[in-house]
């Protein structure tokens, strides 16, 4: 199996502030044992959607959220039934998450779109919850090309890719991520490497469109790996910004879900195009 970078919800927990600041809400909801809250970021060209709902003020042993909800695409609609790994969700281990989780998945007729609105309807145990979310369009990379050679880097530790993007308006946040990586050995064989190890620095660019140097950690042999950028749309940015600070904001924004007793994010993302970075004799 190649290995690939998690889009979703990697977002969903791991560029900001503790995670209490992400799940606890304020009164009189934080005291309500049924809160749910939940976390869905669709990404441009998958055909699944996760979604990620947590009883954030219950303990850990107890259950965990049980909600019916469809995504609504354009002319279609597809239920999240499935109940798969947590990991599938989110690159935040439950541990990050106070109270029972669980991960859902829907199955799509069609790959998500770019600049396509789509909705999401569902019941949980303190009522119903909805939403919508348009798909921002995806970052542009300009520099480097589709496929770079480099040799290895001079000290042994760090490879450094110059990277140059712009931006669409309806971008919030930039995100660079390795979808995939091998080492190589001397009779040619590719060995998979895990993508987290790979260190990429820093994770999060200027939203606005800029250039900048990626720093890659170096596994001391030939190697390639790709890259790309992940474009978040504003309600993840927004709630990410929101919630850095305690107490929340009253009345609660909106950042794409409404409902009673339900609250969190329903956010979407686009990749740009990935580029192949080979280093030392990577064929």
């Amino acid at each position: 199996m190649r290995a690939r970078a998690l889009p979703v919800l990697s977002v969903a927990l791991s560029a900001a502030t503790a995670c209490d600041d992400f799940t606890r809400p304020a009164d009189p909801l934080e005291a309500d044992p049924d809160v749910v809250t939940v976390a869905i970021v669709l990404v441009a060209g998958e055909h699944g959607a996760r979604m990620l709902a947590v009883h954030p003020h219950r303990p850990r042993s107890a259950s965990a959220p049980e909600l019916d909800a469809v995504l609504k695409g354009p002319g279609w609609t597809a239920g999240f039934s499935d109940t798969v790994p947590l990991e599938s969700c989110t690159l935040a281990g439950p541990d990050r998450w106070p109270g029972p989780v669980t991960c859902l998945r829907a199955l799509l007729p069609e790959p998500i779109l770019p600049e396509v609105r789509y909705g999401i309807a569902g019941t949980a145990l303190p009522g119903a919850f909805s939403g919508t979310v348009v798909v921002p369009a995806a970052p542009v990379m300009l520099e480097p090309g589709d496929t770079v050679e480099l040799p290895p880097p001079p000290d042994g530790r760090r490879i450094k890719v110059g990277v140059r993007y712009r931006v669409a308006p309806d971008v919030g946040t930039v995100q660079a991520e390795i979808p995939e990586a091998f080492e190589i050995l001397e009779d040619g064989t590719e060995v998979e490497v895990e993508v987290g190890l790979l260190g990429i620095v820093p994770p999060n660019l200027e939203g606005a469109g800029a250039e900048t140097t990626l720093s890659v950690r170096y596994r001391d042999r030939p190697m390639r790996f790709s890259l790309r950028l992940l474009g978040l749309g504003r309600n993840y940015t927004n709630f990410v910004a929101y919630t850095s600070t305690f107490p929340l904001p009253q009345p609660w924004p909106s950042f794409g879900i409404e409902g009673e007793g339900v609250y969190g994010y329903f956010a979407a993302a686009a990749p740009s195009r990935a580029t192949q970075i080979r280093v030392g004799q990577a064929r």
